[in-house]
């Protein structure tokens, strides 16, 4: 038999451009938060991106790349922890 976790959840980990949010989904003061440093997970290249790609773009910033296809669903670095 499968165990249903009914809880709702009460906190959540975020990460956005290489920084990881910790959010308080209970909070009710809407402070704004602080990244933590993490460590890149991701091998790149001592060149930076290749240029064979194509990401360069006009305005100097850097395009975000997704992990995998366009394939709807739930993305395998997606961690439920407890």
């Amino acid at each position: 038999p499968r165990f249903v976790h009914t809880r709702p959840a009460r906190s959540l980990s975020v990460e956005f451009e290489g920084e990881i949010y910790d959010v308080d989904l209970q909070a009710d003061d809407k402070t704004p938060l602080e990244p933590r440093p993490i460590s890149k997970r991701h091998h790149e290249p001592e060149g930076g991106f290749d240029s064979d790609f194509g990401l360069e773009s006009d305005d100097g910033s850097e395009e975000m790349q997704s992990d995998d296809t366009n394939a709807v669903g739930y993305p395998n670095s997606l961690k439920v922890t407890h």
